[in-house]
């Protein structure tokens, strides 16, 4: 076979000494790429230890760089599937970043998309892609499946044809889980012909969803946001499809599950203006005041800048000009120095003849959360808030301002 990709770059293959993946590291061999074999070892068969050895042997005859995973020791948790999905993968993704890879080639093959799509069907999921896709991103990394238009059956073939050393996990004899039952039930005694059209009906199924989410994208450009009044109309499918969307833009690596999509819609309908929930370690997916947004998590406890007499401050959070006046930002000459600093907890401000909780103010203006976390509040040399610039929706600071809130 001739692969489309580069050749000059570094990439790993996800190997299980099956004949997929063994008839895949193979063809890359030939086709002289550059590669970093990757193997999980489970311990979960009694073979699993002579696989692990003929993968040694193939990789030291081709001269092939071996990075094996051997989790003896490690603890099982919850559903073994599940589990050794998310270490093979932190492991994949460990050797990537430590090699800068471009690519992780996976050996799903045409059975896999079959049975995937059969699954999908099964358990009537919500999919945002019917069977598998060539190329996708996970963990931050390019997974590339070369091998969906090759049968398990030629795969093999192409294996004994050329003398490629493989073994068949036992595990995959048994009709213990619902892909197996469906593969040995179904997909393999499957005609050319029944192939060719269940291949057809998941290519068109795949058509009419995209053209189902072009038309949510259209319905909601700019799609920096999204407005909830618009989106809780939405019927279930098409809602979770506008989340998919609008989450993908931003983390296309984020996996949006039928559980977060669920989450969302909790917090769209709930009558709390503010809510945040975390998108992964980096990100969050805030509500505030009608419309969601996808922000970068901060560590951000707040921010403290001193001027000790009239004069400019230029900061990530603010700018201001007081070398003139300060009058209009309540600054006096007997106030200085003064601290320019994020709300503190019990801050309160006189306005007017009244005295009013900061945080009463933030509220009251509907400013959104992330804004409420690095709002600036200047205090006089007393410690006293004298100052908090007004918050309105669209707030942008006017040109030629002595205070500008970035």
């Amino acid at each position: 076979m001739n692969f489309n990709y580069d050749k000059t770059k570094t990439y790993l293959l996800a190997c299980s000494f099956g004949p997929d993946s063994m008839a895949l590291l193979d063809m890359l061999v030939k086709d002289k790429f550059h590669l970093i074999v990757c193997h999980v070892n489970y311990h979960r068969r009694p073979e699993s230890n002579s696989e692990q050895k003929g993968l040694e042997s193939f990789c030291d005859t081709n001269h092939l760089e071996l990075k094996v995973l051997d989790t003896a020791g490690l603890e099982t948790k919850g559903n073994f599937q599940a589990w050794a999905r998310e270490i093979r993968y932190r492991f994949f993704k460990s050797v990537y970043e430590q090699n800068k890879a471009d690519g992780l080639f996976v050996a799903h093959q045409e059975d896999d998309l079959i049975e995937t799509y059969l699954i999908q069907k099964v358990r009537k999921n919500l999919v945002f892609l019917y069977g598998i896709a060539d190329e996708t991103k996970l963990m931050e990394m390019n997974v590339l499946r070369p091998l969906l238009l090759q049968s398990k059956a030629s795969l093999k073939s192409y294996c004994e044809a050329n003398h490629v050393p493989f073994a068949i996990d036992s595990s995959n004899l048994t009709d213990h889980y619902l892909r197996n039952r469906i593969r040995h039930n179904v997909v393999q005694p499957m005609s050319s012909e029944q192939r060719e059209n269940i291949l057809s009906e998941i290519a068109n199924k795949n058509i009419e969803l995209l053209k189902r989410i072009s038309a949510l994208n259209d319905s909601f450009e700019p799609y920096h946001e999204l407005s909830i009044s618009k989106i809780v109309e939405l019927n279930g499918d098409d809602f979770g499809l506008a989340i998919y969307t609008f989450v993908s833009r931003t983390l296309p690596s984020f996996p949006v599950s039928k559980t977060s999509i669920q989450e969302i819609r909790k917090i769209c309908l709930s009558p709390k203006p503010n809510i945040e929930i975390p998108l992964g370690h980096k990100w969050l997916l805030s509500k505030s005041y009608g419309v969601i947004k996808i922000q970068p998590r901060t560590t951000n406890e707040g921010y403290t800048y001193t001027l000790s007499r009239p004069g400019k401050l230029d900061t990530p959070y603010f700018a201001l000009d007081f070398t003139h006046d300060s009058q209009n930002r309540n600054v006096g000459t007997n106030d200085y120095p003064i601290t320019i600093r994020t709300y503190a907890v019990g801050d309160e401000i006189l306005v007017g003849k009244i005295t009013k909780r900061i945080n009463r103010l933030f509220i009251d203006w509907k400013m959104p959360l992330d804004l409420r976390k690095r709002w600036p509040i200047i205090v006089n040399c007393a410690g006293k808030p004298i100052y908090v610039p007004r918050y309105s929706a669209g707030f942008v600071s006017p040109p030629g301002s002595n205070f500008k809130v970035k």
